[in-house]
């Protein structure tokens, strides 16, 4: 018998067919699904979750925004013909980039041949940060490119490079009162802002308001023609007239360096000013820069206004300040009489003269005259002490003036916040253990002067306004308050002449001149730590004003650490002397005949 084969059953392949193809279908519909969704999702977050960045992205690709920029406002000096401008704007250029009209080809290129380029001080890659912005019809490269700079780059034919005329800051007196104006400078968060001086206390007025343009653009970064301009324009900024006398303040810095190489000193400093009403006529530190090159000063010291911002013991000069509170309080007159022994005994201290000189009877006019210690003493003593503090706070000593200018000092008293330690009142009485400005210290002078009322200082004359919508403003001088009875000013005035004619403070004088003054030799105090520096290392002032019979000016002067004059009135004296002379004549005032000799 045959055996056959039992056939096997198709039916079970067909049946696995059919589950394959209905497994693909599944998954294929799932993936559908699933692309619906993440399409559905993006479209979503595009839309709602982030709609804000690309509605920003595209009318950036739409449209263009410029910023206008508002000119700065100018400083101008005072003088006595036409006003001298000591910052201005001078014309420059800036350098951009037009990505938008560059090809892709040309990238690599153009940001090797720019990078190359000293005159624009920029690195290849922040070149390609730039460029990589294809859309952009402007991005800034370098700014303050001179003309002649322009010129040769322009030669080199670099595609997308192109410059727009700008105007920067410009100091034609370079050094003059290079402390007092202040430079502009880079900024971090925006361009160029003021930085010392004059430039940063009014940087937002002088900086004005800059404005700004937006306009559509088409694909290739060009501006249509007939679309709608949208436009803020700039508000230029003020220009400051300040109360600076040119002349003057060019003779003072001339004479104040030639007299610092004489006496050997390290650091000089002086202000004029005008008693009636405030003004500065000039400020000045030696050694100084060059407000167009501050970018080469290796010192950054000299940016600061040491008129204005350094506190120091004054020593003497106090002394004028202490006969001034016993007059005025009447607890004594100018030839009120007494014993000197050449020593105060004080809680286990023992106060000196200088030197260690006896004077023996003395009247009060001669303990300025003589600048005697124990003298200055024996008048706290009778004031007291709670009725000297409130006069030395009515002087201004211990706050800030409030002058227009930044980072000014306040000045110590706090070592006569107790008022039963006599030993640290019997020493402010001559100018130690309290800390004081010289911008406070001839203000305080000033009052003297001024019949005894107190002018706040003033630097800024006039705001002229560049906009025809606003009015120059002129600002007015300032009375604080009155701090000495006219009595008691005029008295001072004669004694302080008996301290130039007479006393110490000879080299002071002016031939044919009334003039009062006093000098200050003080110690320097150490810094970080308790105690002074050795005796070689020394401040020396001189303040005085003039003529006495009707003041014009009062001057300050001040060395540190002059080696070749060892008193103030070897070195301060003798400049103050020179500078006084010189506002004689530039002021055209009269010599009194009857004191000529």
């Amino acid at each position: 018998m045959k055996k056959y084969k039992k056939k096997k059953s198709t039916n079970l392949g067909k049946k696995n067919d059919f589950l394959n193809h209905k497994n693909r279908y599944i998954v294929v519909l799932a993936l559908f699904f699933v692309i619906i969704l993440i399409i559905m999702w993006r479209l979503w977050t595009m839309q709602i979750v982030e709609h804000d960045k690309y509605s920003d992205i595209a009318k950036k690709n739409h449209f263009s925004r410029k910023e206008l920029i508002a000119q700065r406002g100018e400083i101008i000096l005072s003088d006595k013909l036409d006003p001298y401008p000591i910052a201005v704007n001078r014309k420059y250029y800036m350098a951009y980039i037009s990505p938008s009209n560059i090809k892709n080809e040309e990238r690599e290129n153009v940001s090797y041949r720019i990078a190359e380029i000293e005159a624009l001080n920029i690195s290849r890659e922040k070149v390609l940060e730039k460029l990589n912005k294809i859309n952009d019809p402007y991005e800034e490269i370098a700014h303050k490119i001179t003309e002649k700079e322009k010129e040769e780059i322009k030669k080199k034919a670099i595609p997308g490079l192109f410059f727009k005329e700008e105007r920067l800051r410009f100091y034609p007196g370079e050094t003059l009162a290079a402390s007092v104006i202040g430079f502009v400078g880079q900024g971090k968060e925006r361009g160029y802002v003021g930085k010392y001086g004059i430039e940063a206390y009014f940087e937002d007025e002088l900086n004005g308001a800059h404005g700004w343009q937006k306009q559509e653009v088409n694909n290739a970064g060009g501006w249509f023609s007939i679309s709608d301009k949208e436009e803020n324009f700039p508000e230029n900024g003020v220009n400051l007239q300040l109360t600076i006398d040119y002349t003057v303040q060019r003779e003072v810095e001339k004479i104040l360096e030639e007299d610092l190489r004489k006496y050997g000193a390290e650091k000089a400093g002086v202000i004029v000013m005008n008693p009636n009403n405030g003004d500065i006529i000039a400020m000045a530190n030696i050694p100084t820069f060059s407000l167009n090159d501050y970018r080469y000063v290796d010192d950054i010291s000299v940016f600061k206004n040491s008129m204005v911002s350094d506190e120091y013991e004054p020593g003497s000069v106090m002394k004028t300040i202490t006969m001034a509170i016993g007059l005025d309080t009447k607890k004594v007159a100018p030839y009120t009489t007494y014993t000197d022994t050449g020593i105060v005994k004080i809680g286990g201290y023992k106060i000196r003269n200088s030197e260690g000189k006896i004077y023996g009877l003395q009247t009060m006019t001669q303990v300025l005259e003589k600048s005697i210690n124990t003298g200055s003493i024996y008048i706290e003593q009778l004031i007291g002490n709670k009725k000297f503090k409130e006069y030395l706070e009515r002087f201004g000593f211990g706050r800030a003036t409030g002058i227009e200018l930044p980072v000014e000092a306040n000045g110590n008293l706090h070592n006569l916040d107790n008022l039963y330690n006599d030993t640290e009142y019997y020493t402010a009485s001559f100018g130690h253990g309290i800390t004081v400005t010289p911008l406070q210290l001839i203000t305080a002078y000033s009052a003297i002067a001024n019949s005894g009322n107190m002018m706040k200082p003033r630097i800024v004359r006039e705001k002229i306004y560049n906009e025809d919508n606003k009015k120059n403003k002129e600002m007015e001088p300032q009375i604080i308050h009155r701090v000495l009875s006219e009595e008691t000013s005029n008295s001072m005035g004669i004694m302080l002449e008996k301290v130039i004619s007479g006393g110490h403070a000879k080299l002071a004088g002016v031939k044919g001149y009334r003039l009062g003054g006093k000098t200050g030799t003080a110690q320097v105090v150490k810094k970080n730590s308790g105690g002074y520096e050795g005796d070689d290392f020394k401040i020396t002032t001189f303040v005085g004003y003039g003529p006495i019979e009707n003041p014009r000016f009062v001057v300050l002067v001040k060395y540190i650490n002059p080696k070749n004059a060892e008193w103030a009135a070897t070195s301060a004296a003798p400049t103050f002397s020179r500078i006084a002379k010189f506002l004689f004549g530039h002021y055209g005032i009269i010599p009194t005949e009857s004191i000529e000799k």
